[in-house]
């Protein structure tokens, strides 16, 4: 599985994020969050989320609440 795949199956599968609403694009290993959350919990969650993914290197956080 791709790096992008593996953050947005468990974006998906976490149930206080909205996985569906945002956006995963990887280069480089560095993945970018794209998208609009509800809150700012959710928001920092889904940065935590993609950080803890084997591969990924650096985060680019652009969720908008």
């Amino acid at each position: 599985m791709t790096a992008t795949v593996l953050v947005k199956t468990k974006l998906l599968a976490n149930q206080s994020t909205h996985g569906i609403a945002i956006k995963v694009d990887t280069f480089n290993n560095m993945v970018s969050l794209i998208g609009e959350v509800s809150t700012s919990e959710e928001k920092d969650l889904s940065e935590k989320i993609a950080e803890n993914t084997d591969g990924i290197s650096k985060v680019k956080n652009m969720l908008k609440v």
